[in-house]
């Protein structure tokens, strides 16, 4: 079915020249109605049918297009613009045997892994990208990993004063393998293949303390995987300073345990959750890991 268009075509929004207007056709298999036109070719001088729409930036028929693309000489792609390393230009093709689209793309190498894909080679994603499609997909995969959220704890510690318990990491001196500082998967990688398990919480003061590093750091040679309860035990190891709820210094003592027993208190699991700011006071006191360890 046919239908007349109202409005003349503007030939000056063409590249092509407009040999004759079609008018709206509704073709078999079509869900709505388009207009079309005929227009020459700019090159064969060609006679071809195309929807007026996607025909304005158009310059060629079908063949004199792919026989351009083949031919058009292309600048060398410039290393420095790429995150990946630039293996081999491919000029201009396609992306599958099966794809018809054509575009500029290159074999680059994953930052990651190393292997080498094909990708395309034009435009601020192009450049921009540093992973193939599966490390690309193992990354996004690992942030819901329940290690991730131990990771950015352990360096917002480290790092952010604005941290309620930064004075007692970051602002003595505490660190972060550099490693492991910006890239969560290294770190999670390396503990799910040294031992670490559901349950098991990552603790630094053990190997710290036996290799004589001070201040601590979490770092492949120094984390240990331990139960909560071990965890806890080397944090009661540490020194504790008792101070009023005005803020008052008033004693230390060697451990949270000698602190509990100090007031009465049953263990030094709540001294201890004081100290890392779990809550605010405990026993009457407010508490904080000395110091002077």
């Amino acid at each position: 079915m046919k239908h007349t268009s109202r409005k003349p075509l503007n030939q000056a929004e063409y590249k092509m020249l407009i040999i004759q207007d079609l008018g709206t056709i509704h073709k078999p298999g079509m869900k709505s109605p388009k207009r079309y036109a005929i227009f020459a070719c700019t090159v064969c001088a060609k006679h071809i049918e195309r929807d007026v729409q996607n025909a304005k930036k158009s310059l060629y028929c079908t063949e004199c297009a792919k026989e351009s693309q083949q031919k058009a000489v292309t600048k060398p792609l410039i290393q420095s613009e790429f995150q990946m390393t630039i293996i081999e230009d491919l000029g201009m093709t396609t992306a599958s045997d099966s794809s018809t689209n054509i575009a500029r793309y290159a074999i680059f190498e994953c930052t990651e892994c190393k292997a080498h894909f094909k990708a395309r080679a034009t435009g601020t994603t192009a450049k921009s990208q540093t992973k193939c499609i599966t490390c690309a997909s193992e990354n996004k995969r690992m942030h819901t990993h329940p290690l991730y959220p131990v990771w950015n704890g352990i360096k917002q510690r480290c790092y952010s004063p604005l941290r309620k318990d930064y004075h007692n990491y970051g602002g003595k001196g505490v660190t972060m393998a550099p490693e492991w500082i910006d890239d969560p998967v290294a770190f999670i990688v390396w503990c799910t293949s040294n031992g670490w398990a559901k349950g098991l919480e990552i603790d630094k003061d053990i190997k710290c303390r036996e290799l004589g590093i001070s201040p601590a750091i979490y770092a492949p040679h120094t984390i240990s995987f331990v139960s909560s309860s071990i965890n806890t035990r080397e944090a009661c190891g540490r020194k504790i300073d008792q101070l009023t709820l005005e803020g008052v210094y008033l004693r230390s003592f060697n451990s949270a345990i000698e602190a509990a027993e100090f007031v009465g208190a049953p263990s030094g699991d709540s001294i201890t959750s004081t100290c890392r700011n779990r809550q605010k006071t405990s026993y009457g006191y407010k508490w904080c890991y000395s110091n002077n360890v």
